[in-house]
C-alpha cells in the first residue's frame, strides 16, 4: 500500500472516528416535574402515616438542591 492510500486510509478513519467519540461523552438524563415529585413525595407521606410511621420527606433535584 502506498504512503498516499495510507493517508487517505487513515483521515477517512479520524473523520468517522472521531464523532462518534463526541457522541459517547454526552450524558443524558430524565427529571421529574417538580409537581409530579411533590405529588409522590405527597403519596408516600400519607401512605406512611395511614401504617402508624411517623416520617418527614423532602423533594430535591439530583443535584441536592
Amino acid at each position: 500500500m502506498s504512503f498516499r492510500r495510507l493517508s487517505v486510509a487513515t483521515i477517512v478513519l479520524v473523520a468517522f472516528v472521531g464523532p462518534m467519540r463526541a457522541e459517547e461523552s454526552l450524558i443524558a438524563y430524565k427529571s421529574l416535574s417538580p409537581e409530579l415529585a411533590l405529588d409522590l413525595a405527597r403519596a408516600a407521606l400519607a401512605s406512611c402515616r395511614s401504617h402508624g410511621y411517623q416520617v418527614a420527606v423532602a423533594v430535591i433535584d439530583r443535584f441536592g438542591a
